[in-house]
Formats: structure tokens, C-alpha cells, sequence
């Protein structure tokens, strides 16, 4: 919530590495106040907010078309792609991706799909390691396309299983790779140098 005429704010950071999520600037903290955070970007009013290095975050795409969590379109399509906001760390991180079909209760039976998601810091950059999909339910998808977001200040070479794959810088510090029909059975890596 902001107070009337509010341009800026002080924001308290825990200990570690933040970037803010709207223009990629880097944060080192102690564990102190950072003192008059701007909270109007390109004229629009954005609360603060912060990723803390190491966080794996998933996205899916949400427009004026999309009409449920499940990707479901107006068209009639379903978008099925993976986005991941990826915030590297000097310690290796994971998380993972649980899924089900959105429409009913077979969670509970175990109809689930796990995808367990890492990153780490090597000597040239970072890899992503998305592990092989775990699990089932009905109508989940072994093939789809993948958004990947991930916040460093330069790239110079990304690939994907080994293949060099376009990447387009998106902002401060923030680059974007899109990977096509990546297969789920098995395990996927991308590097980033």
C-alpha cells in the first residue's frame, strides 16, 4: 500500500544478495535499510520488490487471452510452457516444480508431476539443471517450450544440452533464452557464461 504522493521508501534487506525485480540493480546487504527506494518507474507506481540471489522462480504467461492457472487460451489452445526467473547465487540452489491438472482433487492420490529445478555458480557462469519430470497426472506434458529470465550483468555464450542457443538482454542486468519443444523425459541444462 502506498501513502499519497509517495515517490520513495526505505526498504530493510536481510543479510545477502537482493536485485530488484523491476531494473535488475544489485543489492549487497548486511542486513540494513536501504534509504529512498524509488517507487515510480517509467511513470507507474511499482512496489518494491526484491529476489534474493539463489531464488528459482516459475512464471507462466498471463495476458488478455490466457483464462485459467492451467494455460487454458480464449482460443482454445493451452500454453504449456515453463517460464523461469532465475537469480544466481554463489551457493547452488534448487526448487521444485510441483504440478498437477488443475481441474481436480488427484493430488491427493499422488497424480502429481515433480521437476526439480538447480542452479550453480561454476568457473565460466551458471548452470540450470532442470531435472527429468517425475510423477503423472492426466494430461501432463513431457514436451514445452521454455522462458528462461535470469538476472547477471553480461552474457556472452549461452547453450542449451550443449547447443548455443539466442539470448537478448531485457532490461538492467536481465537476459532472456527461449528453447523450443524441450523434452522433459530427460534431463535439461542450460549454460550461461
Amino acid at each position: 500500500v502506498a501513502r499519497y504522493g509517495e515517490w520513495q521508501r526505505n526498504v530493510y534487506l536481510p543479510e545477502g544478495t537482493w536485485i530488484n525485480f523491476h531494473t535488475g540493480d544489485f543489492y549487497i546487504s548486511r542486513g540494513q535499510y536501504f534509504y529512498n527506494f524509488k517507487t515510480w518507474h517509467d511513470g507507474k507506481f511499482q512496489i518494491p520488490l526484491l529476489v534474493k540471489a539463489g531464488a528459482i522462480i516459475p512464471r507462466m504467461k498471463v495476458d488478455k487471452q490466457t483464462m485459467n492457472i492451467s494455460g487454458k487460451r480464449k482460443d482454445g489452445t493451452t500454453d504449456t510452457s515453463l517460464g523461469l526467473l532465475i537469480a544466481p547465487s554463489e551457493k547452488s540452489s534448487s526448487f521444485t516444480l510441483y504440478e498437477d491438472d488443475g481441474q481436480t482433487v488427484n493430488y491427493k492420490k499422488n497424480a502429481v508431476a515433480k521437476t526439480k529445478i538447480t542452479q550453480v555458480r561454476t568457473n565460466k557462469g551458471v548452470e540450470i539443471i532442470i531435472s527429468k519430470t517425475l510423477g503423472s497426472y492426466a494430461g501432463v506434458v513431457y514436451s514445452r517450450d521454455i522462458n528462461l529470465v535470469i538476472y547477471t550483468n553480461k552474457i556472452t555464450k549461452a547453450t542449451f544440452n550443449g547447443t548455443e542457443v539466442k539470448f537478448k538482454k531485457i532490461g538492467n542486468n536481465k537476459y532472456e533464452i527461449k528453447v523450443t519443444k524441450a523434452d522433459f523425459t530427460k534431463e535439461n541444462v542450460f549454460n550461461v557464461n
